[in-house]
């Protein structure tokens, strides 16, 4: 029996960790206190983080053939993560980010993701998705993330994104995402057309709705931070994991919290992604006082006001089929594991696999 299976695509690159005492404004000076390279990127870590909870994933990588590139591609190898559909791309430079943390765990980050890296539309096949659960991508490479999203709603395989730019192509993107993700510095976050929209606001928790219905708020673990540099990678992580038992949104609100919280613990973005056991302790240690908060609803926010609900329509079968005049009415796929597997009402069937890790949905709130 295998474990589910997610699709990645989007950034991998070779992190520079600076650490200072504090973060210098504009025009400021602060004292450089160590230096260290890390992997890093946000689908490569989210993938990594999938990996340590028990579930299979493989990524569509692009890195160059120098050392940065050689490190990344150990660093995804060593986690799990198949490199299958990956290319390495001659005489490029792989991509890069430069961190800067100061000694609370807040940080900075300059990146650059050279235009060799990017997967094209025509480096991506239907293929690519077969035996997959879950589709993750940020967003940057347009073209291969919408025809990857199209085929997967076809398939009726969830598309999860983390999009935290705004790309020319983002607008034409987002009615093809059944679960946006985002932190809230995204502006296009609080009216986009997707079913689940989540908004991730850091030591504040996170709210989310579904269907454009009441936003509901769930906040975050209390964590003794090191390092916030993979909190949203984990956040994600932890709610495609929460996504692909079949449990609802509270309960996947607050296993992506729980896992956040676990990553601060560590120094860079993958050293602290935990595994699903000790994502279960850090619930389990939850205080029963503050369970009888959890998942309350969100405080209306001026610049989050929740998209209005969506108008279900019924395409023809060649519309759903060809994608060519808008995104086909998506199927349900937030059913339970056994009704997904049956396909009686949901997505068509799938090779079966048992949940990872036999995990269990978190106590319900009291």
């Amino acid at each position: 029996m295998n474990p589910p299976t997610i699709l990645g695509l989007g950034s991998a690159c070779w992190d520079t960790l600076l650490e200072v005492h504090t973060l210098p404004g504009p025009g400021g000076k602060s004292e450089l206190l160590s230096e260290r390279g890390l992997p890093g990127g946000q689908v490569a870590s989210v993938l990594v983080g999938c990996c340590r909870l028990g579930l299979a994933a493989s990524m569509l990588l692009r890195t160059g053939d120098d050392p940065a590139g050689a490190h990344v591609r150990a660093a995804l190898a060593a986690a799990g993560v198949d490199l299958t559909h990956g290319r390495i791309i001659a005489a490029a430079a792989t991509a890069t980010a430069y961190i800067v943390r100061d000694r609370a765990g807040e940080r900075a980050v300059i990146w650059r993701a050279p235009e060799a890296m990017a997967v094209a539309s025509a480096d991506v096949t239907p293929a690519m998705l077969d035996g997959v659960d879950a589709l993750f991508f940020d967003g940057r490479d347009g073209g291969a993330c919408l025809r990857l999203a199209q085929w997967a709603r076809a398939r009726s395989i969830p598309v999860i994104a983390d999009l935290d730019c705004v790309y020319p192509h983002t607008a034409a993107l987002l009615p093809w995402i059944d679960h946006l993700v985002s932190p809230a510095e995204f502006t296009l976050a609080a009216a986009a057309p997707c079913p689940t929209v989540v908004i991730t606001r850091g030591h504040d928790g996170a709210e989310g709705h579904e269907h454009g219905g009441e936003r509901l708020h769930v906040p975050a673990f209390p964590a003794a931070v090191v390092d916030t540099t993979g909190a949203g990678d984990a956040f994600h992580a932890g709610y495609i994991f929460a996504l692909l038992q079949g449990w609802p949104l509270p309960a996947r609100l607050r296993f992506a919290n729980a896992t956040a919280a676990c990553a601060c613990a560590a120094v860079g973005a993958q050293a602290g992604l935990p595994t699903l056991r000790q994502v279960e302790a850090r619930l389990a240690d939850e205080p029963q006082s503050r369970r009888s908060h959890q998942a309350a609803p969100a405080p209306r926010r001026s610049e989050a006001t929740g998209s209005p609900p969506r108008r279900e329509h019924q395409a023809a079968p060649a519309q759903r089929r060809s994608g060519a005049t808008g995104p086909p009415p998506r199927r349900e796929h937030k059913a339970a594991p056994a009704q997904r597997r049956s396909g009686a009402t949901g997505p068509p069937p799938r090779r079966e696999h048992k949940r990872a890790g036999g995990a269990r949905e978190p106590a319900p709130n009291q």
